[in-house]
């Protein structure tokens, strides 16, 4: 009698012996490590110059607003056109955007707010271009673990950067992170150049028509879908208390707590190792509540959290 055995489950570092999934993970590791430079970097600088929690505000929104006016336009594009090349493009202009600010910054702070502006725009589109083509660079069977892995390097490279920020603010020229950050994307794009994925196959011709009426589809997909609808209805007061708790970060840890910069780019980094725990967690409790309970339990310790860490 014949006895079949079962083939061993795969380690969830084996996806790493496909080598485009290594170089996409490699370039989102340095590119995040560099642009958690740039974000602790950019705060410090500008409370540094005016010491006002309103400029600190407008860094945040220079860099959240491309997500607002151009992110579903920035989907339907990278639906239609070769990805690489976007994320490439992506990577080389802002790598040419961020090595601009400390050149420009002595000429107004204001080139940091359009340069910031400039270097988020990019992001739309490097974003869903490297999300698409992860299921092209890893197996249906190992697609998870590349998923929890890019998630890894996501959250990871972000916290490493902020705490570098905070060291190269406390004993280097603050220059040097937004040089550090334009070398980190140029490797970036030196890594998906190796990456092999077929090309998206359209069924029309590409024009600003057919954008923007992919555009509109999507938009009709979230009115007429309930969850979607509701999830998008509780995420701006939850986007607008994110901003005000990540504008005022900064003046309650130099005035309230006392410390220095590198505490600050040490406490940025906490909610992204948080990011990381929680999701974990998720994995094994998720099926002990409907969805809507757990976002419902989640904003509710997010907000018992904060009244705790303010007091």
């Amino acid at each position: 009698m014949t006895t079949l055995t079962q083939p061993a489950p795969l380690s969830p570092f084996a996806v790493f012996r496909h080598r485009s999934f290594t170089r996409l993970w490699l370039a989102q590791f340095v590119s995040q490590f560099g642009s958690g430079l740039t974000t602790i970097a950019a705060t410090l600088l500008i409370y540094r110059m005016t010491g006002s929690a309103l400029s600190v505000g407008l860094t945040l929104i220079a860099t959240t607003l491309p997500g607002l006016l151009v992110g579903l336009l920035a989907g339907a594009v990278v639906d239609r056109y070769d990805r690489r090349r976007i994320m490439i493009a992506a990577d080389l202009i802002r790598a040419g955007l961020v090595v601009l600010i400390p050149v420009l910054i002595p000429f107004g702070i204001a080139w940091l707010y359009v340069i910031l502006l400039l270097s988020s725009t990019m992001t739309q589109f490097f974003d869903p271009a490297n999300e698409s083509l992860l299921p092209e660079v890893a197996p249906e069977e190992e697609l998870s673990a590349a998923s929890a892995l890019m998630t890894i390097s996501l959250t990871g490279a972000q916290t490493i950067g902020f705490a570098a920020a905070g060291v190269i603010a406390a004993q280097l020229p603050i220059a040097w992170a937004f040089y550090l950050d334009a070398l980190t994307f140029v490797l970036s794009a030196i890594c998906i150049m190796g990456v092999r994925a077929a090309p998206l196959a359209t069924d029309e011709q590409t024009t600003v028509a057919t954008v923007l009426r992919q555009v509109r589809d999507g938009l009709g997909v979230i009115r007429d879908t309930a969850p979607l609808r509701s999830l998008f209805i509780l995420a701006v007061p939850l986007m607008l208390v994110f901003g005000f708790a990540n504008t005022l970060l900064l003046p309650f840890t130099a005035r309230a707590l006392n410390a220095g910069e590198f505490a600050y780019g040490l406490l940025e980094g906490v909610p992204v190792l948080g990011f990381v725990l929680g999701s974990l967690l998720m994995a094994h409790l998720a099926d002990r509540l409907h969805p809507s309970q757990w976002i419902a339990a989640g904003t509710l310790a997010m907000a018992v959290l904060y009244l705790w860490f303010a007091s």
